[in-house]
């Protein structure tokens, strides 16, 4: 009996171990992450199995691929900022990135099944980007109030943009804003 304890404690410490490492690595990547803002616009879907969500829609890019290189680990999309100072996508390769350069890895396929990375006219090496960050979810009871705000700020042309933490091509996404307000801020003051 006493053995089972043992070996039940022992299993315990190495599944904490696993979870408290993968937390760390999660959270220390971001720690040391740039902090990237796109500009965007949103509607507030309801999914049956989601729950509420502002939907988020971004313009799609049309950006330069930069090398010919089969797409074994999808594709990079360098990013860089705009005159208004948004981040937006500059070029994109298939060739990991040098370390220390801002960007996004794309694949093919994504969870939603809406293609990411779709190639157009291999042979001009172009291909068009839709970001891969697309909900942004909200407390049920705040979704409808947000989206008013957001349809409020975006016809009185008022800045709404997201914040996006990118590092080594991982992305978290951190906060919705209206001009320099974030969402949480102006919903509960």
């Amino acid at each position: 009996m006493r053995n089972n304890k043992v070996w039940f404690l022992i299993y315990a410490a190495v599944l904490l171990m696993a979870f408290l490492g993968f937390v760390f690595k999660h959270e220390s990547t971001f720690r040391n992450a740039v902090e990237c803002r796109f500009k965007c616009t949103f509607y507030d879907p309801v999914h049956p199995f989601s729950g509420r969500y502002l939907n988020l829609n971004f313009e799609t890019f049309d950006v330069p691929v930069t090398d010919t290189v089969s797409p074994e680990n999808g594709l990079h999309v360098l990013l860089g900022t705009d005159s208004l100072g948004y981040t937006v996508p500059v070029t994109a390769q298939y060739a990991q990135p040098v370390k220390g350069k801002m960007y996004i890895t794309l694949v093919g396929d994504q969870y939603n099944d809406i293609p990411v990375v779709e190639p157009k006219q291999k042979a001009f090496g172009r291909a068009n980007i839709r970001l891969p960050f697309n909900r942004f979810y909200v407390p049920e009871e705040d979704a409808p109030k947000a989206e008013k705000l957001i349809a409020q700020a975006n016809s009185e042309n008022k800045a709404v943009w997201i914040s996006v933490f990118i590092m080594d091509g991982k992305y978290k996404v951190e906060e919705v804003y209206i001009e320099d307000k974030t969402l949480h801020e102006i919903l509960h003051p």
